[in-house]
């Protein structure tokens, strides 16, 4: 079980009841879309969304269909949902630089927008996200508008930013112009403190160059571990960079790689092997992702890092050796844990040895797995697959 599910389940949970409603969107053209706003005079909700979006389809079931918002949207914006990856969607996410999913886009009859957010939003932020471009007040347009007057405004530049990093628009410029603003005393500020451990993200940043000069300084006020584990991840997302560039870096990024020894990195080691892995299942070179993990170890790693190259390692590698190394690790991992929150781990270790076809230990693991799950409150529906593995286990030899 991937380690990111319980973090996406606690995002997603909400009290939900019996609807009877939904948001009623259009299946005219966007053209058509938009002539239609300008004739009633109202605001276009496009639900820029993927086919592949969890989020995007956790709001279509449970957000979309409330009657609240139903009632809501209905009776005020013209509703479009559209693929992102699809016929007209491709041009539409260009034009306006849809980064992230879903993209929720309030645009007026001439096509301009007005707000927009990106990310899922439960019923009443969703609700209100659509007062307020309404309104007019606290939107992307308001704030760009207002920002040819205001540059020079230190407090409107970081709520600006603080606004924009919310649609999945780069803020790089923004950042610059602000910190520009601030003297080197006021850089040391926890304020700007709070604005680097949040915004700052290019390691090349005239920022990001002075945050690392006066590290010891930040750390004294900020505590050390905090200021270690921002520059550990400004160097890891450049890397990342590399790895997810349209064009190929492989040479590039091995040669970033080695250079993380010279960086000022807390964890050289660690990330240079995070870099590496994540490297290898991306280009899906399962030879290379086997031989990195007898470097990744589960004191390096971290349990839930662990947990996850695990989980990789059970959906992608069949070697029996590889496997065995796996559950073996997950197997001491999980020794003297007392504490009934670890079903994650507990359905990753059954999985491995559902695969290693050990029935007795993959139907004990699966089990507890479920037991785990329960004392967590999660919900049937969230441990079904782990269900699914019992009866596959129990099918075994």
């Amino acid at each position: 079980m991937k380690i990111v599910f319980s973090l996406v389940l606690m995002i997603l949970c909400v009290t939900t009841y019996s609807q009877n409603k939904s948001i009623q969107f259009e299946t005219k053209t966007f053209a058509e879309i938009k002539a239609l706003a300008k004739a009633q005079n109202k605001l276009i909700f496009l639900d820029a969304y993927t086919s592949w979006c969890g989020p995007c389809k956790y709001m279509a079931k449970n957000i979309f269909t409330n009657d609240t918002v139903a009632d809501f949207y209905n009776s005020r914006f013209i509703n479009a949902k559209i693929d992102m990856e699809k016929g007209e969607g491709i041009e539409l996410a260009k034009l306006y630089q849809v980064r992230c999913y879903p993209n929720l886009l309030y645009i007026n009859g001439d096509g301009e927008i007005v707000h927009r957010v990106g990310g899922m939003r439960k019923t009443a932020d969703f609700v209100q996200l659509g007062q307020t471009a309404i309104d007019g007040k606290g939107t992307y347009k308001e704030f760009s508008n207002t920002l040819k007057i205001e540059k020079s405004n230190s407090t409107f530049l970081r709520n600006y930013i603080s606004y924009l990093s919310s649609t999945c628009l780069p803020v790089d410029s923004l950042l610059s112009n602000y910190f520009n603003l601030q003297s080197k005393d006021e850089l040391l500020s926890a304020e700007n403190w709070r604005m680097i451990h949040k915004f700052v993200k290019n390691y090349s940043s005239k920022e990001f160059k002075f945050f690392v000069e006066n590290k010891d300084k930040y750390a004294q006020l900020y505590t050390k571990d905090s200021v270690d584990a921002k520059i550990n991840e400004v160097y890891y997302t450049y890397g990342r960079s590399l790895i997810y560039s349209k064009t190929p870096k492989t040479e590039e990024l091995e040669k970033y790689i080695l250079s993380l020894e010279q960086m000022p990195i807390a964890t050289p080691r660690k990330t240079a092997l995070y870099l590496r892995l994540e490297n290898s299942q991306k280009n899906k070179d399962w030879k290379t992702f086997a031989q990195l993990l007898t470097e990744a170890n589960i004191s390096l790693v971290g349990e839930e890092m662990y947990n996850s190259i695990a989980w990789t390692v059970y959906e992608n590698i069949d070697e029996e050796a590889v496997l065995s190394r796996m559950a073996e690790q997950m197997q001491r991992m999980l020794k003297n844990k007392t504490e009934l929150n670890y079903f994650a781990e507990y359905d990753t270790y059954a999985s491995l040895l559902f695969k290693l076809k050990r029935k007795k230990e993959a139907l004990k693991a699966a089990n507890t797995a479920i037991e785990h799950a329960k004392a967590m409150n999660l919900n049937p529906e969230d441990y079904s697959k782990t269900n699914e593995l019992i009866t596959k286990i129990n099918s075994l030899k």
